[in-house]
């Protein structure tokens, strides 16, 4: 099952503004916190209590790290599969903060997507 939300993921909840970068790439937006009255709800993948996770896949402009730590909890329970777009500026980052959490890279599948696995899913793999 897929399920979507109508929000914005961040390492924490509160409110942000999306910014426009690139006029020819409506995909292609960053998010800024704000506090006034238009804003887009931020969440944790963390708050959203989900269960059986099998896979996250990110493809967020750079806030990839912002994102996984607001959902170290979920990872932890659900040693799910992530497939993640990151620009090669921030893979060593990402790559170091999920090893922290017991995750490893897998596998490059394109030119910026990599697979990464728990540690504990490839040990149940292995037997």
């Amino acid at each position: 099952n897929v399920i979507k939300f109508n929000c914005a993921l961040g390492a924490k909840p509160g409110r942000i503004r999306s910014v426009e970068l690139h006029n020819s790439n409506f995909g292609m937006n960053k998010v800024e916190e704000i506090d006034d009255d238009v804003y887009i709800p931020m969440l944790t993948i963390d708050s959203l209590g989900l269960t059986d996770v099998g896979m996250i896949q990110l493809v967020v402009e750079g806030s990839e790290l912002d994102i996984l730590k607001g959902s170290v909890e979920t990872l932890k329970t659900n040693q799910c599969l992530l497939m993640l777009e990151i620009n090669d500026s921030l893979l060593d980052q990402i790559t170091e903060y999920l090893s922290e959490i017991d995750y490893i890279f897998y596998k490059k599948i394109s030119r910026v997507d990599y697979i990464f696995m728990s540690k504990n899913s490839l040990k149940n793999e292995d037997n």
